[in-house]
């Protein structure tokens, strides 16, 4: 049996898919007898809150993107500097609370700047290539080599897709 580590969970806030994803992931490492400490805000934090009300929380902000039902890339790509002042700014932060907490291990779902150097880092997505629309699919390629060189930050990319079984 391995040595228990102390691992820093943090799902991106849009939506509740990405923090009830790790829900059986944060089950597993407690059953495992691995501390777990939370991070990050909003429904997502809360959520996890709900199931693991005894583990500590730790305020991790990411950038707040309301999708409209029409989802226009347009109204996105303003947001593109914001998207990359936050994630510039997380792997700031998370090198204080690794110092702080402890931390042996992050899980970052879909938050592109909580990797560390100096500990296992795991990126979890769903999303390898992003599909862009119409007049923007020449920028398909860059987009897709800029998410690769930071996913290439961290240890490992856990996808959590799997092959429909028929």
């Amino acid at each position: 049996m391995t040595k228990p580590k102390r691992y820093l969970v943090c799902p991106l806030n849009w939506g509740l898919g990405h923090a009830s994803r790790m829900i059986p992931v944060i089950s597993s490492l407690i059953r495992e007898n691995h501390q777990v400490i939370l991070a990050g805000d909003g429904s997502a934090l809360g959520l996890l809150h709900q199931y693991f009300g005894d583990l500590t929380t730790v305020h991790l902000p990411d950038i707040q993107i309301r999708f409209s039902s029409h989802k226009s890339v347009f109204k996105l790509i303003p947001l593109i500097p914001s998207l990359l002042v936050n994630i510039f700014k997380e792997h700031q932060q998370v090198k204080k609370i690794i110092s702080d907490f402890n931390i042996d291990v992050i899980i970052s779902d879909n938050r592109y700047g909580l990797w560390n150097k100096q500990v296992e880092s795991i990126f979890i997505t769903h999303q390898m290539m992003i599909k862009l629309p119409g007049i923007f699919k020449f920028l398909e390629w860059p987009v897709h080599l800029c998410l690769k060189s930071i996913i290439y930050q961290y240890n490992y990319c856990w996808i959590p897709d799997y092959a429909q079984k028929e």
